[in-house]
């Protein structure tokens, strides 16, 4: 890597929960890798969602490097949406920077294209296709860092000695907010009765594993034609555990949901099977093909 490049990274923004970050760490590191730049994470997009969000990449085997001094400036003020062209006109320095915004319309390989200063990523990027070709390595460095705790200790391997399959109920805010159930929306009923079917016409003796953000309505919605556990020891503490346990799981029914989403894809099981909504939002302009990899079931 040269000393020009390393004097102008990748400069990825983190915001949203656990899966947003991966996904927005993920478009860094592969951006970083193709160009040969450093890349560097801006959490200050984090800090006005607390508490209900905060930084989490911290739990990962990741290189932690972060915006400071000029850069975390630049990135501040380059990334205004209402300031930022103004500011960029104004303050030379920032001049060398290119912001690019995720305007969520699917992959877009435009934003591989070489530029000589520093680059802004600023969205969600939900599509895999920005990070495939280095899948091997950010497996690699999406290792957990510590150890889990005795009793995910203990679920741990009780996943990983039955046919277990994952299944992820995401309520939340989905239900909650308005804005969001108008134009996210939740997995119906009917989905997920669909994925289970597939998986019994698969999977012999399948061992449920159950996790949500609203645990009492899984157990008063849903019945599973097997055994089944509702994992919600680790809820309101600690996301990435229960992020860690589905990677264990076998057999994966994902929900609408960034988190499910990377519980499926860090998972190693070699024959595992994933099923996936075939729309994913109510509103959404990202191509399906965009969000769910070919080998992966979608209902």
């Amino acid at each position: 890597m040269s000393n020009k490049n390393l004097a102008f990274p990748i400069i990825t923004r983190l915001q949203g929960g656990l899966g947003n970050q991966l996904f927005q760490y993920a478009i860094g590191r592969a951006l970083a890798t193709r160009l040969g730049r450093p890349l560097l994470m801006d959490i200050t997009t984090i800090i006005p969602e607390a508490p209900s969000r905060h930084y989490d990449l911290g739990a990962f085997q990741i290189n932690e490097s972060f915006v400071s001094g000029l850069h975390k400036f630049c990135t501040r003020w380059v990334g205004s949406q209402r300031l930022g062209q103004l500011f960029q006109s104004l303050f030379i320095p920032a001049k060398s920077y290119r912001l690019i915004r995720d305007v969520e319309a699917g992959y877009d390989p435009d934003i591989f294209r070489p530029h000589d200063g520093s680059i802004i990523l600023h969205g969600y990027w939900q599509s895999y296709r920005y990070f495939n070709e280095i899948a091997d390595q950010l497996k690699n460095e999406l290792g957990f860092r510590f150890a889990p705790d005795l009793d995910n200790a203990k679920l741990i391997a009780e996943i990983e000695s039955v046919a277990s399959v994952c299944v992820h109920i995401r309520r939340g805010d989905y239900v909650s907010n308005a804005l969001f159930a108008d134009n996210l929306g939740v997995c119906s009923i009917d989905y997920y009765q669909r994925a289970t079917t597939e998986i019994v016409a698969q999977v012999n003796n399948p061992h449920f594993y159950v996790f949500s953000d609203d645990p009492e309505w899984a157990r008063s919605n849903l019945n599973f034609p097997g055994p089944t556990s509702i994992i919600d020891h680790n809820l309101g503490k600690s996301d990435v555990e229960d992020l860690r346990l589905m990677t264990h799981c076998k057999y994966f029914i994902i929900a609408n949901s960034s988190f499910s989403w990377w519980g499926a894809w860090l998972a190693s099981y070699p024959n595992k099977l994933i099923i996936a909504p075939s729309r994913w939002f109510n509103k959404d302009k990202i191509p399906i093909e965009d969000r769910i990899p070919a080998t992966w079931i979608r209902l």
